[in-house]
């Protein structure tokens, strides 16, 4: 296996709710290495967009540690931190969040605007993204424009416009038809092979699990399995109980 691109030790992270404290993630551990695509499947309320959301440093967890290429990120400042998800991380959510006053070309440009990058060259980049994701002629349109699978292949040309190590998303293909959701599952395949992009996916689309090299399954905020894409069981990391 390659070296690993994420190493998550003994995440923990409670929430506050009144009196209570809601334990979500009660000691996760995982390794992610480069060029792997991994699906980390469970019911609703297991703790996976948590995992997620910490594993690309917009949620700080209460206990626990994230390595991206093997920067510790919650030793960061906040700016240091910001910096770094840009440039190392690109995000892919269920509802798109692009920007509808501006085309597919600028919404796919924007991470590399806000990294400082000239516009020439990030709009080149952008087309050339576009093109890969089967948009080449969609790219002036807006996003009121463009049928749901569409803006999600923009949302995934975005993600990848600052050459991310990873790209993480959740439930990408959760708001899809079948049809549109099986494309999506493709295109995630064909930039792994591409780019050899490391990928973790939050989903509970079964088939795009089965896409997957590896398939890690949360409950309760715990790993319970961990299945290679041939079905053979795997020993799961130390969970951290008690």
């Amino acid at each position: 296996m390659n070296e690993p691109i994420l190493e998550i030790r003994d995440i923990r992270k409670s929430f506050l709710i009144g009196p209570q404290t809601l334990s979500v993630l009660k000691g996760v551990s995982l390794s992610v290495a480069k060029g792997e695509v991994v699906a980390i499947m469970g019911p609703s309320g297991a703790g996976k967009t948590t995992l997620l959301n910490i594993a690309g440093g917009l949620m700080h967890p209460s206990a626990g540690s994230v390595k991206i290429a093997s920067q510790e990120l919650f030793l960061q400042n906040d700016e240091t931190l910001s910096r770094s998800r840009n440039r190392h991380v690109g995000f892919v959510f269920q509802m798109h969040h692009l920007l509808p006053e501006f085309t597919a070309e600028e919404n796919v440009m924007m991470p590399a605007l806000i990294a400082g990058a000239a516009r020439g060259p990030a709009a080149e980049r952008g087309r050339l993204l576009l093109q890969q994701v089967g948009l080449a002629k969609r790219s002036q349109h807006r996003p009121g424009e463009l049928s749901g699978g569409e803006q999600q292949r923009v949302a995934i040309a975005r993600a990848l416009m600052n050459e991310p190590e990873i790209l993480l998303a959740d439930e990408p293909t959760g708001d899809l038809d079948g049809k549109t959701a099986g494309d999506i599952h493709a295109l995630f395949r064909e930039l792994n092979r591409m780019y050899k992009q490391t990928i973790v996916v939050v989903t509970h689309n079964p088939e795009l699990g089965k896409s997957a090299d590896r398939i890690i399954t949360l409950e309760d905020g715990l790993i319970v399995s961990e299945e290679e894409a041939d079905g053979h069981a795997m020993p799961a990391m130390p969970s951290g109980r008690g």
